[in-house]
């Protein structure tokens, strides 16, 4: 059984066994992060949209580039496109914003800072999403 306690050893674990793995897969994340920032700011800035529809829009494109990215270069799946991956895919998303927006939530509740939950959700959400797409999503 594993103990909440054990969860920092097996992320190192997993990480140390998969270290070029983990390395694509932060670069695919950066390179993600500043796509998503850059469409947000023109939106934003210089179009002036909507910023809740401009942020659906744009995490639906970046997740799709997200998706394509992870799969071709993270995991080397060079296989067909698969429905069941893009499912799982998009479950995964759908996963790491409800735990966001509960961090967020618990946040507020407690009158922690920005910042903080910020940090903690920018912390947990990469190595979630790293365990889901490794054991799950893109499963060899």
């Amino acid at each position: 059984m594993i103990k909440h306690n054990d969860i920092p050893e097996i992320i190192i674990k997993i990480i140390k066994s998969n270290f070029f793995e983990t390395l694509r897969f932060a670069g695919v994340g950066i390179f993600i992060t500043l796509v998503y920032s850059l469409l947000l700011l023109i939106c934003l800035d210089y179009y002036n949209f909507h910023p809740y529809l401009s942020n659906i829009i744009i995490v639906f494109i970046t997740s799709l580039l997200s998706f394509n990215l992870h799969k071709n270069i993270t995991f080397k799946k060079k296989d067909s496109l698969e429905s069941a991956e893009l499912i799982k895919f998009f479950m995964q998303i759908l996963i790491t914003l409800f735990i966001s927006s509960l961090l967020l939530k618990i946040g507020s509740f407690l009158n922690i800072q920005n910042i903080i939950i910020v940090l903690a959700i920018g912390i947990l959400i990469p190595m979630v999403n790293y365990i889901i797409m490794k054991f799950w999503v893109f499963k060899k």
